[in-house]
């Protein structure tokens, strides 16, 4: 049985992107997903009081706008949130 942080299925995928979208504190989440075999990380910084306040959520229309954007450009097979 595989783990939930296991990257066996990737035989099958061509590239796996992480996304994460608040502070510069969710850095950490990148770095996470890069050492458990993500290809490439992309961080979205969605307005200034994401910068420094890691108890401030983006507004869930912001994280959408975001996701739409980064879809249509990549156009990735599978979306998983």
């Amino acid at each position: 049985m595989g783990r939930s942080h296991s990257t066996e299925g990737k035989e099958n995928a061509t590239e796996i992107i992480a996304v994460t979208i608040g502070c510069k504190a969710s850095q950490e989440v990148l770095r996470t997903a890069m050492a458990m075999g993500a290809d490439r990380v992309i961080h979205v910084i969605a307005g200034e009081n994401y910068l420094t306040d890691i108890n401030s959520d983006p507004e869930p229309r912001i994280v959408s706008a975001a996701l739409a954007a980064l879809v249509k450009k990549d156009t990735p097979d599978l979306v998983l949130l």
